[in-house]
């Protein structure tokens, strides 16, 4: 008798009530005899699950998530790959008396256009920030200090929700995200600019009840977060809360040394502080009040206080004076988003936002030395808005997405320079007004021929700068138009593995300070110089991956090429005239390419107790007269015990070069466990507990050489407490959490 293996199993599931698809369920295969079961999967965003491996035979297949009742289906006759269609999960209470943390869900998924990052699945991750949980991404690299590059770059643009924010990744707690995307090559529907979007997808509450959850940080460095949650669900009306307040404080050693021809001046600054204040949250709510229409709003605000305080030696051919640096920002923001979707049947919907933001601040510098000092007083506003409407459309086998973006930022600033110094150039004081002017167009077709599922877009962009700028005569006026095509292909191979391909031109257009043919001091010793001569980049890139699985092991190699053009970088050099200055001057530093790639390895072994992972990343780049390799990677080891989980993990990137010089290599590690009892869950981290992080760079050029590098005072340790509670609108039920109810066994 001839047996078929390599079958595939299919469908989707949704939520009973609302119909909406369930990312994160877990689908189980199950012998029929005993229902033991056999294999599993979780949903994707879409809901969609493909259980692969599968032989022929009669199964039970079960589909389950937290807050759900647990549904079978079957038995079923397997033969051949088969969709079973749709399974609608119906919600239901839990009550547990005590978790204990058995497994997780993998980390990183990778799907046709981007990485999906589940925080929860790592334990670092949940004591710290959205910048954390990237930490180990393939292709990402995150300091210890929470700074993000993305293979090599750290222009990308940050979404929330889908919506462009101003808070950086370190300012997200972790334990408020259900899960981050990285879109490094975007369709054609996403904003053109940056060299990836990260959308950062933030919890809300599914069931019909209410929930809370409250979270407490304290570190080493004696700052720390304090964040809260409350969601409501009534069916149609979904209320939500998020707060958040922060003090982060960073504590390095800096030291510089700098060759102006015979002259030589250094820099030691033995404790440097650096303290950040935030304190902000939203406020926002959706409704529904049709099964066809959905309202939401969302009003957030935040004040942020960045402060930064250091003595240091300054020591000039031998003689040495103690000088003092200070930095203070002050800066509240204010915004909100207005949102409306209607479903017109399956597939055919449109889309309508607004989106405003305002954001005042006033900024001060001082370096300070016995013979003077150099001070620069900021303020300045920046207001902007737009408005989008998205279209889409099935017809037949194909799926049309169409829509429209325009927006307006105005903004102003005021410098005001005062300098005594004899040792620094004297620069005149001067302020700006500047106005962009954005519009956009876009359409996006995708369908399948067979088995291979495509996606084409075009997006035209559009888009006028207007500077004004005291200390010069003219206005700078420059207009953008350019065209932004993408493809995105995908195809289905042997055991319900992917093969994806995908193209994508995108931009990083300069702005603000980039443009202004002005000097402005940054320290006793720098000074950045605007050019508005310069121009956007572009790059036109071409990724190629899949996704492989074999039993417990997930094996996903990636490899893409770029073609950038009007490369944005800066040029340092000396000031003159006998000054020990160096200007930063922003250029384009012509064309070039960037190839690489990486390969994540995921996997579990003694029933899931002991998980592995590997993400190694390899990049070659070129462009005006350097051509230069970077590599590097991250592994790490989780063990599941009775009591929790331990999870150890190294980074380490090779040194890298640039038109102005070069990076150091950088190797940190990190240190955590995690414990949880019924709503109750803590994490003990530790970062760089052996301090072997240092961030180097050197710049060469004629008479003139530098040589920096600042490290961590001492190992960023960690200790992080959160509750969660809720209640269903439901009477309770009995329900036993079994092992595959993996993930985080709290409320989302």
């Amino acid at each position: 008798m001839l047996t078929v293996i390599g079958l595939t199993v299919s469908g989707k599931v949704i939520d009973s009530e609302s119909g909406r698809p369930m990312a994160y369920a877990v689908v189980i295969l199950h012998n029929p005899k005993d229902s033991s079961k056999l294999t599993g999967t979780y949903t994707d965003e879409k809901g969609t699950f493909v259980l692969k491996n599968v032989k022929a035979g009669r199964y039970l297949i079960s589909a389950d998530f937290i807050g759900y009742r647990k549904t079978f289906i079957g038995p079923l006759e397997i033969r051949r790959d088969t969709n079973i269609g749709t399974i609608a999960l119906s919600p239901q209470a839990i009550r547990t008396e005590e978790v204990v943390v058995e497994a997780t869900p993998p980390k990183v998924r990778y799907e046709v256009d981007r990485k999906v990052i589940t925080p929860s699945a790592d334990i670092v991750s949940r004591g710290g920030s959205a910048a954390d949980a990237l930490r180990g991404v393939p292709g990402v690299k995150v300091d210890p200090q929470g700074n993000v590059e993305i293979r090599g770059s750290d222009r990308y643009i940050l979404f929330v929700d889908g919506r462009p924010t101003n808070m950086s990744l370190k300012e997200i707690p972790a334990s408020q995200v259900e899960r981050i995307e990285i879109i490094t090559n975007p369709s054609a529907e996403y904003d053109a600019e940056g060299s990836a979007i990260i959308n950062v997808v933030m919890k809300r509450r599914r069931v019909a009840g209410y929930g809370f959850s409250l979270q407490g940080v304290a570190n080493s460095y004696l700052g720390g977060m304090l964040n809260g949650t409350f969601g409501l669900s009534t069916g149609r009306f979904q209320p939500y809360v998020r707060l958040r307040l922060m003090r982060w404080v960073q504590r390095v050693s800096a030291y510089g040394i700098s060759l102006f021809g015979r002259d030589t001046v250094v820099m030691d600054a033995p404790d440097l502080f650096y303290e950040s204040r935030i304190a902000g949250g939203e406020v926002g709510f959706r409704y529904r009040p049709t099964e066809r229409d959905e309202l939401s709003l969302e009003v957030g605000g935040r004040y942020r206080g960045n402060e930064a305080d250091y003595p240091y030696t300054y020591v000039l051919n031998g003689d040495t004076s103690g000088n003092r640096g200070a930095f203070d920002l002050n800066s509240p923001d204010y915004r909100f988003l207005l949102g409306y979707d209607h479903t017109f049947s399956e597939g055919h919907t449109l889309s309508l936002t607004l989106y405003g933001f305002y954001n005042p601040f006033v900024m001060l510098t001082d370096d300070s030395a016995p013979d003077g000092h150099v001070r620069t007083a900021t303020q300045g506003n920046v207001k902007y808005g737009f408005g989008e409407v998205r279209y889409k459309r099935s017809v037949g086998n194909f799926q049309i997405n169409t829509g429209y973006k325009g927006g307006i930022a105005l903004y102003e600033h005021t410098y005001e320079i005062d300098i005594t110094t004899p040792a620094f150039p004297n620069l005149p004081d001067f302020s700006f007004e500047g106005m962009d002017g954005t519009h956009a167009v876009y359409a996006t077709l995708s369908s399948n021929l067979g088995r291979l599922s495509y996606k084409v877009g075009l997006r035209l962009e559009y888009m006028k700068r207007e500077f004004r700028v005291s200390s010069e005569d003219k206005p700078i006026d420059v207009i953008y138009f350019s065209p932004f095509p993408t493809l995105h292909l995908s195809y289905p191979y042997g055991r319900g593995n992917d093969f994806y391909v995908s193209l994508s031109r995108r931009v990083w257009r300069p702005y603000g300070d980039h443009y202004l043919p002005v000097k402005i001091p940054q320290s006793r010793t720098e000074i950045q110089e605007g050019n508005p001569e310069v121009l956007p980049e572009y790059s036109n890139t071409l990724e190629v991956g899949t996704n492989y699985s074999l039993g417990p092991l997930s094996i996903t190699p990636e490899i893409y090429a770029s073609k950038r053009d009007n490369v944005f970088d800066i040029r340092e050099y000396p000031y003159g005239d006998g000054y020990k200055v160096t200007v930063k001057k922003f250029i384009n530093a012509g064309s070039g390419y960037d190839y690489g790639g990486s390969l994540y390895i995921d996997g579990s072994v003694l029933n899931g107790k002991l998980r592995f992972n590997l993400s190694p990343n390899y990049r070659r780049y070129s462009y005006a007269n350097i051509t230069s390799s970077e590599y590097g990677g991250s592994a790490s080891l989780t063990v599941f015990a009775f009591i929790g989980m331990l999870q150890a993990r190294i980074d380490y990137t090779a040194p890298r070069r640039a038109v102005w010089g070069r990076y150091g290599q950088q190797i940190y590690t990190q240190i955590a466990f995690m414990t949880q009892i019924k709503g109750f869950s803590l994490v003990l981290s530790a970062t760089d507990p052996f301090k072997l992080w240092r961030d180097e760079i050197t710049v060469e050029g004629k008479d003139y050489r530098v040589y920096k590098y600042n490290r961590m005072r001492w190992p960023y340790v960690s200790l992080t407490l959160q509750y969660n509670f809720s209640r269903d609108f439901r009477l309770p039920q009995e329900r036993s959490v079994g092992i595959e109810n993996t993930g985080e066994r709290l409320l989302k």
